[in-house]
């Protein structure tokens, strides 16, 4: 099985115009990336689950897409 790694070259800006929508959710997820930053989506998951739901009821269905999401984004 292939794992991917990624590693964050660049902060998000929140005031900047990426060309797309980007909701707030999503928004927060980007900035919880640091520059030089290197991490596995998993790996991601597991350190940042509960910082993007609310009143600690963790849908990970909903995790999994934000992430998922953000990472789509961010590349």
């Amino acid at each position: 099985m292939r794992i991917v790694t990624y590693k964050v070259i660049e902060k998000f800006d929140p005031k900047k115009d990426y060309g797309i929508r980007i909701y707030p959710q999503l928004a927060k997820c980007l900035q919880s990336l640091q520059t030089d930053y290197v991490f596995t989506p998993r790996q991601f998951v597991k350190e940042h689950s509960s910082d993007f739901v609310k009143n600690g009821k963790e849908n990970k269905e909903r995790v999994h897409d934000i992430i998922t999401s953000s990472i789509k984004i961010g590349t």
